[in-house]
């Protein structure tokens, strides 16, 4: 039987799992249904940015293969490019993640548009070498997409945030005398 605290953590990646199932739909078939004139913000990046900057260190990388595996589902993007641009996004955002040590939301949204400029400019250059035929440019569309996920990106971190917290893993506290005693009894 599995310990509340490891029961807790599959409940959260299984809760964030869906959430990122929630927003590559939102963003790739519902948004293009309703306003089509304006291109999406990219909900699955700030997602990534999130996770990126909020949990620990090695498992983020293995949780981030199965959400690029997932990603694939919603776009027509080979899984060497999903893999290589989402892992050139995790560099991206390791490199500021332990040079910013206050992550308020404001803070966030600038990350989360130069993530988005960087992916764009990281995938053109995937594709450039990877693919047989490269994907195109779009300056401008690509810089609004940017735009709308800056603007996009406090509201859904404000819910990623809260969803976290709901999930923490809380160790009890308990005074050091206490810890002291139970240690020297084993001995």
């Amino acid at each position: 039987m599995m310990s509340p605290k490891n029961l807790r953590r599959f409940f959260k990646y299984v809760l964030f799992t869906i959430l990122f199932f929630m927003f590559c739909a939102f963003q790739t078939s519902f948004w293009s249904v309703l306003i089509d004139f304006i291109p999406a913000p990219q909900l699955w990046l700030i997602f990534l940015v999130y996770i990126f900057l909020k949990w620990p260190g090695y498992g983020t990388i293995f949780y981030t293969y199965l959400l690029g595996f997932i990603f694939i589902l919603f776009t027509l993007m080979p899984l060497k490019m999903s893999w290589f641009g989402l892992m050139g996004l995790y560099g991206f955002v390791w490199l500021f993640k332990n040079r910013i040590h206050s992550v308020s939301i404001f803070l966030f949204s600038v990350l989360s548009a130069a993530a988005s400029i960087f992916y764009s400019a990281y995938y053109i250059f995937l594709s450039y070498f990877l693919e047989n035929k490269m994907t195109s440019f779009l300056f401008f569309e690509r810089l609004l997409e940017s735009a709308m996920t800056f603007l996009a990106s406090g509201i859904i971190y404000v819910l990623l945030n809260y969803l976290d917290q709901a999930f923490a893993v809380q160790e009890s506290w308990t005074p050091v005398s206490k810890n002291l005693n139970s240690h020297l009894d084993d001995i």
